[in-house]
C-alpha cells in the first residue's frame, strides 16, 4: 500500500485532512486529541526512530533551507536524543531568530542548545559562544544583571584572553547602564589588564584596546568627567580618522560632542550640531540598528537644546522606533524619556497626559529609576498648571531627593528648582527662592539662556546683601523670563 492510499485512507476516516496541495502536499490531524493519541500510541524507541528518520529526510531533501528548517529540525533531533544535532540546530535556530529581532525566541532556542550541551560535557568552546549571544541578548531587553551571569559563565569557561577581555568589557557596559560606576570601571580595567598581560600585533587585539576606550566614554560622561572623556577622545584620535570603522568613527564624534556638552553646560553650538550629525551620518554607514538608533538619540538630544524642536521630535521618535524594533531597551527608554521632555519644553499638555502613562509602564518594566525624577518633576509642573500647588512642590522635593540618590551627572534638575522657586515667591519666602536660584548657577547644571542666568544672578546677588527682601523685583522678572521661556 503506498504512502497516499494509507493518507487518503486516513482522511477518509475523517482522522486527517488535507491542508494544502502546492507547494507540496501537506495533512493535518483534525482535533489535537487524535494527533496526543496516536503519537502517544508509539513505543518511546519508536519515536525516537522516527523523529530520526523524519530529521534526516528533512536534511536531505532541504539541504538549502537549514537555516531556514532549523527550528523543526532541533526540535525532531531533540526528541530523538540525537545531542550533536539538536546542538547545531538550536544554535542555528536561535542565531536567526536574533537576526530577525525575535529575542525571546532566540533566547529559548540558545538555552535548548544549552541543556544539550550539559548532556554530552566539555564543548566549552560552543558552550561560551552560547553564553555570550544570551548575554548580548537579555542585556538588549534590559535584564542587566543574567546577561553578566551569562557573560561570567562564558569567561569561567573560556581560555582565549581575547574573549575574556572582550566579556569583561561588556560586563563594564552593563553595569554602566545600571549607574554602577564604580564596579563598571573595574571590569573595564580587567579587560585592559588582560590585554597588556597578552600583548599582540593582531588586528583583533588591537580593535578591542580601542574599544575598550571608546566604550568607557559613556562611563565619565554620565559621571560629569569631561576631562576623562576628552583624554580618550585626544588620545584616540589620529588611530581612529585614520583607521576606525564606521562605528567606531560614530562611537568617537559622540565622545567628542560629550565631553563639550560638559564643558559648555549642554549649550549647544552649530559645531557641536555639525559633529552629532557626522556621528549620525556614520552609524548609518554601518550595519548596526542599535548604534542607528544610539545616534539618531544623540543628533535628537542636541537639537532639542538647540531649540529645533521639530527635528528633535523626528530623531527622536526614528530612535525609538529602530530600538523597538530590536527590543534595546535601554535605547527606547532614553530616547521615550527626552521626547517627553520636549512635549514639556514645549508646554504640550495634552500631549503629555497622553504619553505618561505609557512612559511610566515602560520605566517599570525596564527598571530605569535614573529617569524617575523626570517623570516625578514633570508631573510636579502639570500639577503647578492645574493650580495643585502643595502637589507641585511635594512632587518637585521629591524629584530632587530621587536626583540626590543618583549617582553622576544630573544637569535639569531646574525641572524641579522653577518649580520651588515660583511657589517660595508666591508665599514671600524669598530665601528659599533665593537658594533656588543659586543652585540652578551651579557648574553641574544646564547653562541657561544668557538673559535668564543674568535674571538669575541678580536674584542671588540682591539676597547678598542681607536683606532678602530686596530680591523681590529681580525675582518678578526672573519669573517673567522663565515663564516667557518655558521653564514654567
Amino acid at each position: 500500500m503506498t504512502l497516499l492510499v494509507q493518507l487518503n485512507s486516513l482522511e477518509a476516516t475523517g482522522l486527517i485532512r488535507l491542508s494544502a496541495v502546492l507547494p507540496e502536499l501537506e495533512y493535518l490531524f483534525r482535533h489535537a486529541l487524535v494527533q496526543d493519541a496516536a503519537y502517544g500510541s508509539l513505543l518511546k524507541t519508536d519515536r525516537r526512530h522516527l523523529h530520526q528518520s523524519v530529521g534526516q529526510a528533512l536534511e536531505q531533501l532541504y539541504p538549502e533551507r537549514l537555516a531556514e528548517i532549523a527550528s523543526t529540525l532541533a526540535l525532531h533531533f531533540e526528541k530523538a536524543d540525537h545531542h550533536d544535532k539538536a546542538i547545531l540546530y538550536f544554535t542555528l535556530a536561535g542565531d536567526r531568530a536574533r537576526a530577525s529581532y525575535a529575542n525571546n525566541e532566540a533566547i529559548q532556542f540558545y538555552q535548548s542548545a544549552l541543556t544539550h550541551i550539559e548532556a554530552v560535557g566539555n564543548r566549552d568552546e560552543q558552550r561560551c559562544q552560547l553564553y555570550e549571544s544570551l548575554g548580548d541578548l537579555v542585556n538588549l531587553i534590559g535584564q542587566r544583571e543574567t546577561a553578566r551571569q551569562y557573560f561570567m559563565q562564558a569567561i569561567a569557561a573560556l581560555a582565549v584572553p581575547l574573549g575574556q577581555a572582550r566579556l569583561y568589557r561588556k560586563i563594564a557596559k552593563s553595569l554602566v547602564d545600571d549607574r554602577s560606576y564604580v564596579e563598571a570601571e573595574q571590569s573595564f580595567d580587567k579587560g585592559e589588564a588582560i590585554l597588556q598581560r597578552s600583548p599582540s600585533n593582531a588586528s583583533e587585539w588591537h580593535q578591542e584596546s580601542i574599544q575598550n576606550q571608546l566604550d568607557r566614554v559613556w562611563l565619565y560622561y554620565l559621571q560629569g568627567q569631561p576631562d576623562q572623556v576628552e583624554k580618550i577622545v585626544q588620545k584616540l584620535e589620529p588611530w581612529i580618522e585614520a583607521n576606525g570603522s564606521n562605528p567606531q568613527k560614530a562611537q568617537f564624534y559622540t565622545g567628542q560632542t560629550q565631553g563639550s556638552l560638559q564643558r559648555r553646560r549642554y549649550e549647544i553650538t552649530p559645531a557641536q550640531l555639525a559633529l552629532s550629525h557626522k556621528g549620525l551620518e556614520a552609524a548609518r554607514a554601518s550595519d548596526d540598528p542599535n548604534l542607528l538608533a544610539e545616534m539618531h538619540f544623540g543628533y535628537g538630544f542636541h537639537l532639542l537644546w538647540y531649540g529645533s524642536w521639530s527635528e528633535a521630535e523626528t530623531e527622536l521618535e526614528a530612535a525609538m522606533a529602530l530600538s523597538k524594533k530590536t527590543g534595546n531597551t535601554v535605547n527606547f527608554v532614553r530616547a521615550f524619556t527626552y521626547l517627553i521632555l520636549l512635549h514639556r519644553v514645549r508646554k504640550d499638555i495634552p500631549k503629555l497626559q497622553e504619553l505618561l502613562p505609557e512612559w511610566l509602564r515602560t520605566l517599570n518594566a525596564a527598571g530605569a529609576k535614573e529617569y524617575l525624577p523626570y517623570m516625578i518633576a514633570i508631573n510636579a509642573w502639570l500639577a503647578l498648571q492645574a493650580n495643585r500647588m502643595d502637589e507641585a512642590g511635594k512632587l518637585a522635593q521629591e524629584a530632587l531627593v530621587e536626583w540626590e540618590s543618583l549617582q553622576g551627572a544630573n544637569p535639569f534638575k531646574w525641572l524641579a528648582r522653577w518649580i520651588l522657586l515660583y511657589l517660595a515667591f508666591q508665599q514671600n519666602d524669598f530665601s528659599a527662592a533665593i537658594e533656588q536660584a543659586k543652585a540652578m548657577l551651579l557648574p553641574s547644571q544646564q547653562k541657561l539662556p544668557e538673559d535668564v542666568t543674568a535674571a538669575l544672578e541678580a536674584v542671588v546677588t540682591a539676597g547678598e546683601t542681607g536683606q532678602p527682601d530686596t530680591a523681590q523685583q529681580p525675582l518678578v522678572e526672573v519669573l517673567r523670563l522663565a515663564t516667557e521661556k518655558s521653564y514654567l
